[in-house]
C-alpha cells in the first residue's frame, strides 16, 4: 500500500532497486512497460526522473515487478529548506 503523500513532495523511483528486480525477473523496461501497461516511453521518464508517477502508475509498476512495498521501489523527496 503506497503511503500518504502530501501535495508538496514528489515521489522518485529507486532506479537501482527497479533494475534489480528487472534483472532478477529476467525483463527488460520495455517488459515491464507492456507489462504495466505503460509506453516504454513513459516508463523511460519515470525512471529517469523526467516524469513523477501517479499512485496508479506506481501500483502498476510495482504489480508488474511483483512488490509489494512502495519503500522497495519508491521514495519521498525531501523539499528544499526541510
Amino acid at each position: 500500500m503506497s503511503p500518504q503523500v502530501s501535495h508538496n513532495r514528489r515521489v522518485r523511483i529507486k532506479i537501482a532497486a527497479v533494475y534489480a528486480q528487472l534483472d532478477r525477473l529476467h525483463m527488460s523496461q520495455s517488459d515491464l512497460a507492456r507489462k504495466a501497461g505503460l509506453t516504454s516511453g513513459y516508463v523511460s521518464q519515470v525512471i529517469s526522473g523526467k516524469r513523477t508517477p501517479s499512485p496508479a502508475v506506481r501500483q502498476r509498476i510495482q504489480d508488474a515487478l511483483g512488490v509489494d512495498e512502495f519503500d522497495e521501489l519508491f521514495e519521498l523527496e525531501v523539499p528544499h529548506g526541510a
